[in-house]
């Protein structure tokens, strides 16, 4: 997999914000993915906040009748949001 990541605080500000892009190269006959996504930090305290946004989109270019379950299915597409807090001990 190739993956480039990208990120940028707004220190003093109490932000961050983060973007990936890659290139899943996938063998035995499974289809290529292309994975982006993004994430904001925001931190308040003892807290950081986050938002997250992940995406896998399937090239669709290899054997459809390739492994169909578990963590190596083919062809699968998804968007995955995600709110997380996490506590910060200084």
């Amino acid at each position: 997999m190739l993956w480039l990541d990208a990120s940028h605080s707004f220190y003093p500000k109490p932000l961050y914000v983060s973007a990936y892009g890659s290139f899943n190269n996938r063998i035995q006959n499974l289809s290529n993915e292309i994975h982006f996504g993004a994430e904001v930090g925001l931190t308040f305290k003892n807290f950081i906040s986050m938002l997250k946004c992940n995406v896998v989109q399937s090239l669709y270019n290899g054997d459809a009748e390739a492994i169909q379950n578990g963590i190596f299915s083919n062809n699968t597409d998804y968007v995955s949001p995600a709110l997380e807090l996490n506590t910060v001990h200084r």
